[in-house]
């Protein structure tokens, strides 16, 4: 199965329809508009390059404008809570406050190792996956990891590319060559499409409209024959970040410079 995925990280939406909206315009939630998600992965809190403190100001605002606010996956890094950075823990307060007045949903990735720790850990009500409905539209949102096979296979691998994606960053803080790295590891590309079609195969078993990803930090959004969209959130350990929102149907990619 080959997926349409758009390379370049830019606003753009894709309609219930499945078709690409090429002006999608102003974003909905700013005309007053209630949206019915907002979509974050890949904060990992804990991190020296999680921007905690952009994704903090966001979501404050756009909680007010939101139904549900989803981490779709690795909002935490490691769970040596007594190593991360103070920002980091106040981060986690200042979302559970949130918490408190718009609804939040946590989903376990791959670094949060299962539902089950998250919760025990964060006392926060982590889930593998979340389902809901957007104008007569399911909607599935999964971390992606399950259908990634080499970093089970290839943990050290795995680890020494974190490890150089690193290392790029703090040579280059503008991360250009870390976002250059990664668009030219044919590893990582074949992770994204693997990923992009396990969730595909899980929408269409169970007849969702839409579906979203994270885990690859590689903000996509593509559409199938069908009809069915397919968007990966990206991630907030590199600039631009990018977010997506959810509302009649529609799925809409964000980048945060």
């Amino acid at each position: 199965m080959s997926l349409r995925l758009v390379g370049q990280l830019r606003p753009i939406a894709l309609c219930r329809n499945g078709h690409r909206c090429e002006n999608p315009g102003r974003d909905r939630w700013e005309e007053g508009v209630m949206l019915d998600a907002v979509i974050v992965s890949d904060l990992h809190l804990g991190a020296a390059n999680s921007r905690c403190r952009e994704v903090k100001r966001l979501l404050w605002r756009l909680g007010r404008h939101s139904r549900r606010i989803v981490f779709n996956g690795d909002f935490v890094d490691h769970w040596n809570l007594p190593r991360w950075p103070r920002e980091h823990l106040q981060t986690l307060d200042s979302l559970r406050r949130l918490s408190e007045r718009v609804e939040f949903v946590w989903v376990a990735g791959n670094h949060e190792e299962s539902s089950a720790k998250a919760r025990a850990i964060l006392d926060l009500p982590f889930v593998d996956e979340y389902r809901f409905v957007s104008a007569g539209v399911p909607v599935l949102c999964q971390h992606g990891h399950q259908y990634d096979d080499f970093i089970r296979a290839h943990p050290v691998l795995t680890w020494m590319g974190d490890i150089v994606y690193g290392l790029a960053q703090a040579i280059d803080p503008t991360h250009r060559l870390a976002r250059c790295l990664k668009r030219r590891s044919k590893i990582l590309l074949a992770c994204a499409e693997a990923v992009a079609a396990g969730a595909v195969r899980e929408a269409r078993r169970g007849r969702c409209g839409l579906v979203t990803t994270g885990h690859t930090h590689l903000a996509a959004v593509a559409k199938m024959e069908d009809g069915l969209c397919y968007a990966n959130a990206g991630c907030w350990t590199e600039k631009p970040a990018s977010y997506l929102t959810v509302q009649d149907g529609s799925i809409q990619l964000h980048a945060v410079p």
